[in-house]
């Protein structure tokens, strides 16, 4: 996400613009450097033409739009912070140079210890220090996630499935998908038949992922565009949690696996199945 521009702001428009602003937005800019006005020889403005394209896409799709407002959201967060440290790195300096001034008139008014000023301008420059460190710890972390795609949002996964052949409620899905996890955010789409779902931790996110043809009714895939190759394929394997489902009376825990299971392969296909028999004892109950 850091990586894509902010197609709110690339439109002009406010995060809340309803389809009707954001059509009429893209018009007006897409305008000024369609290919036609300006000429197939202008790249700026075809690279522009093209961006503006694509935020138009995808933020008059509801589903696309609401996979993009969860990185979006993100990315917004992590420059709040990195601008509220900023903001607290100039105060500490301002109070730094506040204290300075103030204890050379003293030290000329009232002959101030030397030894005094000294400790000031250290606790000072101390202050300082911690907090750039702090911020450029920020930063660097922010880089590594543009360089590596492993940020929190990259890890959302998009999970469809045949409302005719799934007749479990979107409770007890969301219900099977947290025993791998916590889960953030769980949003389900207008139709009921497809969901974006958010783990907390990137590696549970990934464990589903690399197991995906075990669910044999769902179909899953990554809502961010993600090379194959960039999936970690050293991740601790999920440790489903107790979870009983008020509906149903059945409690979500998998038991213990056999001390006979060769591979983390093995492993994660036996609580996979596990799982679907534990989903599926649910259903037979609740008809």
């Amino acid at each position: 996400m850091s990586a894509q521009p902010d197609f709110y702001k690339l439109l002009g428009v406010k995060i809340d613009a309803t389809t009707k602003e954001i059509s009429k937005a893209y018009r007006q800019k897409a305008l000024k450097v369609h290919p036609d006005k300006v000429g197939p020889d202008d790249k700026e403005a075809l690279d522009m033409f093209l961006l503006l394209t694509q935020a138009v896409d995808c933020l008059s799709d509801s589903a696309k739009r609401a996979e993009y407002d969860i990185a979006h959201k993100a990315v917004l967060a992590k420059e709040a912070r990195i601008a509220t440290l900023d903001l607290k790195r100039k105060q500490a300096r301002d109070d730094l140079e506040l204290r300075e001034s103030m204890g050379l008139k003293k030290a000329k008014t009232e002959e101030m210890n030397e030894a005094e000023i000294k400790r000031l301008r250290e606790d000072g420059l101390r202050r300082l220090a911690e907090m750039a460190k702090e911020v450029q710890g920020e930063r660097e972390e922010a880089k590594a996630k543009r360089e590596t795609g492993s940020g929190t949002v990259d890890h959302a996964l998009s999970v469809q499935w045949d409302p005719e052949v799934v007749k479990t409620s979107i409770s007890e899905i969301e219900a099977m998908y947290s025993t791998f996890g916590e889960i953030d955010t769980f949003l389900v789409g207008k139709k009921g038949a497809k969901a974006v779902l958010l783990y907390k931790k990137a590696s549970d996110a990934e464990k589903i992922y690399r197991n995906r043809t075990s669910f044999k009714d769902y179909q899953i895939k990554w809502s961010t565009p993600r090379k194959e190759s960039e999936t970690k394929e050293t991740v601790e394997a999920p440790k489903p949690s107790s979870k009983s489902n008020a509906t149903s009376g059945f409690s979500f825990n998998i038991g213990p696996i056999s001390k006979s299971t060769a591979s983390m392969e093995q492993y994660e296909s036996e609580t996979l199945r596990r799982m679907r028999a534990r989903a599926e004892a649910m259903k037979s109950s609740n008809e």
